[in-house]
């Protein structure tokens, strides 16, 4: 069996609710009928280097971008964006984005992690290790 909650949670390029698959597409969102293939809404969402994932959360969805975060609500409307002191990516390969509970974790190229509330709220943010040297 199947761990919905699990599989909603991992990154990726598209998530299928009911009837409705919604995928990032470089810099849009768009939501897709999956019985039908009929685009229901499409939106751009302006943002530096491209959308990398998308996860959906309860009344929405958190995107993933190289240098911001992005919550969405259900309708495709911006709630709020993120953005760190450089591109969220890591010199040593480690994990950049992820939800654990009610947090959501990224970090960025010179050793920052930040942890944001669903509200997107900084709650936290430290220098775990400086990427030269």
């Amino acid at each position: 069996m199947i761990d919905i909650e699990a599989f909603y949670r991992e990154v990726c390029d598209a998530v299928q609710e009911e009837n409705c698959l919604t995928q990032i597409l470089f810099k849009e969102i768009r939501q897709v009928d999956a019985q039908t293939g009929e685009v229901l809404r499409q939106v751009e969402c302006p943002n530096m280097g491209g959308l990398i994932g998308i996860c959906a959360i309860e009344g929405g969805y958190i995107l993933h971008g190289e240098t911001e975060l992005f919550r969405y609500d259900g309708q495709l409307h911006r709630i709020w964006s993120f953005s760190g002191r450089d591109i969220f990516a890591t010199l040593d390969g480690a994990r950049v984005f992820w939800i654990e509970a009610d947090t959501i974790h990224c970090r960025d190229w010179l050793g920052w992690h930040y942890v944001l509330n669903f509200d997107g709220k900084l709650i936290s943010e430290k220098l775990e290790k400086s990427p030269c040297c």
